[in-house]
């Protein structure tokens, strides 16, 4: 899993999604582990459902010495999306997110997909954190036409990976 985390990372940053990493003398932490979609909205039927599961990357933006940008990443056989703030850190009340996906071309989401996280533990993220664990919902999960109704939960469980 290192290895697609690294690539869909380096492809993330090629298309300008997840904005700069700093200097190369700069670590920033990561959160790399599984996703899973704990609950959908009757309008998600046929596009996404309960128990789907990814392997998935979380950059916090409040962590010691990371650059000041949030994203979260799904990332799948064959493909990936990366919901980003360009500044800060999701909140509790949903956020509008710049979407992109690759797979077999890089995919930019006609319309907006939005993300909130109502619960990180621990709450706040030390040199000493090892994993996190965060729940969350995410609106038109895949930047559609006609999804916009489409609200997926989701629980994040990730280990502490520092790049």
């Amino acid at each position: 899993m290192n290895r697609v985390c690294k690539a869909v990372l380096a492809a993330a940053l090629s298309v300008g999604t997840m904005g700069p990493l700093g200097s190369e003398a700069n670590a920033e932490i990561l959160f790399v582990g599984i996703y899973t979609i704990t609950a959908a909205t009757p309008s998600c039927a046929g596009h996404i459902g309960v128990g789907n599961t990814a392997n998935a990357q979380f950059h916090p933006a409040k962590a010691p010495g990371n650059s000041n940008f949030s994203a979260l990443n799904r990332i799948w056989d064959f493909g990936a999306q990366s919901y980003a703030l360009a500044t800060g850190s999701f909140t509790t009340a949903y956020k509008k997110v710049t979407n992109r996906g690759i797979g077999w071309n890089v995919f930019t989401p006609p319309k907006p997909s939005f993300v909130l996280i109502s619960k990180q533990v621990p709450p706040t993220i030390t040199n000493s954190t090892s994993s996190i664990v965060l729940e969350g919902k995410i609106k038109n999960i895949y930047g559609q036409a006609g999804l916009e109704t489409c609200e997926a939960s989701f629980s994040m469980v990730g280990l502490k990976q520092v790049q």
